[in-house]
């Protein structure tokens, strides 16, 4: 998306239903939930997409626009890592944009953009 100048990505929810379509049943939606709930899932061996911005900081670049749903409020900086696992004050992201796995990132400013992109994430459930 950030190379063709127009639109911005995809959310949980069609996450979610593409997820569905490669395998059924098995996504799960976790926006909304507590930190805490998210790592859970971590702690099990599950990772976990969550949304966040490019540098993985709040931010104060923000877009707005009236669609025919309503106000639309978005930052050019979206991004979404999977959360690999964690420690204390720190987690550990696969980044797709700059392509390393189990970065060390800060917990404290992670979880304000998560929050500011509306404490997204989506896992799916483990095997039957």
């Amino acid at each position: 998306m950030y190379q063709s100048d127009e639109g911005y990505g995809i959310y949980h929810g069609p996450m979610t239903r593409f997820i569905n379509q490669l395998l059924p049943g098995r996504a799960l939606d976790l926006t909304g939930s507590s930190f805490h709930t998210v790592l859970a899932h971590v702690a099990q061996g599950v990772p976990v997409e969550v949304w966040t911005t490019t540098p993985i900081k709040p931010t104060n670049d923000w877009e707005s626009w009236q669609s025919p749903e309503g106000l639309v409020k978005a930052t050019p900086l979206e991004h979404a890592v999977l959360i690999v696992g964690f420690g204390p004050g720190v987690l550990y992201v696969n980044n797709p944009l700059n392509g390393q796995a189990a970065e060390k990132v800060a917990e404290a400013p992670f979880l304000q953009s998560w929050r500011q992109m509306g404490r997204q994430a989506v896992t799916v459930k483990p095997m039957q």
